[in-house]
């Protein structure tokens, strides 16, 4: 599944400060109240990626959809890597022998 980044306005500064940590083994994390930028954010970043490296592998999981309200993010990237990262469906009790 291959979907194109919104359009967003960009926040340099942000940008910036997150990324001396793009290529280093330690996990981000955006915090912050609903509505206040973070998924554009990440959009950002996604873009300034691409941009620098357009053969990189992203992955942007939006735990609002339906698809994956029940599952937690392991099982997420679990079946993710079983189905050569095609996440339609990759929570389904039918793919994923259910849920747990």
């Amino acid at each position: 599944m291959h979907n194109q980044i919104p359009e967003y306005i960009e926040r340099p500064l942000y940008l910036e400060r997150i990324m001396p940590f793009v290529q280093k083994d330690i996990m981000k994390i955006l915090i912050g109240q609903r509505r206040v930028g973070k998924s554009y954010m990440l959009y950002q970043l996604m873009g300034r990626i691409s941009a620098l490296e357009p053969e990189a592998q992203q992955i942007y999981i939006n735990k609002e959809l339906h698809e994956f309200k029940a599952c937690g993010i392991m099982k997420i990237l679990s079946n993710m890597s079983h189905k050569g990262v095609s996440c339609s469906a990759c929570c389904s009790t039918e793919n994923s022998g259910g849920l747990s």
